[in-house]
């Protein structure tokens, strides 16, 4: 196409959107609900002034926002948005369904401009009607496509206020952030456990997703369980062979990790650390509040005879004497003629 017949297209596209704008400022705007679904280029529509038409006559103009907002998505600039949206907006909370095609269509585009959508964002912070479900959802994935760490901070806020309140996208929303670790450290267990509330309350997408978490959260268990039981022989070796205090030193940090994810093998290891000495400063407070830990809802998952002997013992020395009193829980099932030496050494 020459630069000619162009800028003749754009003159013709030019006086057909005035034309729209003259009659819909003289009461009939069919011509301009049709003509704003035709192509035109961002300088068409505004060198015909049909946004400034729309903002001055909210009512007339809602149909033809609507189409702009949900038609024209790559061609609404801030400036165009700063009038648009309120438009579009106004009916939002009434539940209108035009008005939630337009915004979905808007904010789902890959073609939305940052400034349109930080315009829409603004509008939606509004206290009254953030707390609509709709448009806390909305403004939940307009900050996820903004993608600064302040708005990822924001998201957070806003999905949180909203799952509190009972909606249960943004309770799917939340399980999404803590999956990719967007607004939230990274954490798959929070991510189950908000995309299962979600998927339980009938969110069409949840279910899929749930699916995607709980086979990454297994897999991924599988593996740090298979570290922490390498992470817990190299300790077990290195104590016997009193390696380098630095080498141990380090095995301690990465058990500390293990056994805050769960690991009682782990657990016990650090608490013989920190009560002997072994790759850390001796420190009978820490162990003693490591064996608290240990003792609060997670005797029943100590398979292992020496763990659960180990912290007995620990328990017998503790300055707790609700600690004291789980001793015999944690020796009962064990093998009584294996142990009378730790027994009677308890006992003393």
């Amino acid at each position: 196409m020459t630069d000619e017949i162009r800028k003749g297209a754009m003159e013709e596209g030019i006086e057909a959107l005035k034309r729209a704008v003259e009659a819909a400022e003289a009461g009939d705007c069919t011509l301009l609900n049709e003509e704003v679904k035709a192509f035109h280029t961002r300088f068409e529509l505004k060198e015909a002034k049909v946004c400034e038409f729309i903002s001055d006559h909210p009512e007339e103009g809602f149909h033809a926002a609507c189409s702009l907002m949900s038609g024209s998505v790559s061609k609404i600039d801030g400036d165009m948005a700063e009038l648009l949206v309120p438009v579009v907006c106004s009916k939002i909370v009434d539940k209108n369904q035009e008005c939630w095609k337009a915004i979905r269509k808007f904010v789902e585009s890959p073609k939305a401009k940052d400034d349109a959508l930080r315009v829409m964002a603004d509008w939606m912070r509004d206290p009254e009607v953030v707390r609509n479900f709709f448009v806390s959802n909305a403004l939940v994935d307009i900050l996820w496509k903004l993608g600064t760490p302040e708005d990822y901070a924001e998201m957070a806020v806003v999905a949180k206020n909203s799952a509190a309140d009972g909606n249960p996208r943004a309770m799917g929303r939340l399980g999404r952030m803590y999956y990719s670790g967007k607004g939230f450290d990274k954490d798959l267990d929070e991510a189950e456990k908000w995309m299962s509330m979600a998927s339980r309350q009938g969110v069409p997408w949840a279910r899929t997703e749930l699916k995607k978490i709980v086979a990454k959260n297994s897999e991924f268990k599988t593996a740090r369980d298979e570290a922490s039981k390498s992470f817990i022989r190299f300790f077990d070796l290195a104590v016997r062979r009193s390696s380098d205090p630095k080498g141990i030193a380090d095995l301690v940090r990465s058990l500390r990790y293990f056994a805050d994810a769960g690991s009682i093998p782990a657990l016990m290891r650090v608490i013989k650390a920190y009560h002997e000495g072994i790759g850390v400063a001796k420190d009978d407070s820490a162990a003693d509040a490591l064996v608290r830990r240990a003792v609060q809802g997670r005797l029943g998952s100590m398979e292992d005879p020496e763990d659960r002997m180990y912290l007995a013992k620990m328990c017998c020395i503790s300055g707790d004497a609700g600690v004291r009193d789980a001793v015999p829980d944690l020796i009962g099932g064990i093998d009584k003629g294996d142990r009378r030496k730790d027994l009677l050494e308890m006992a003393l």
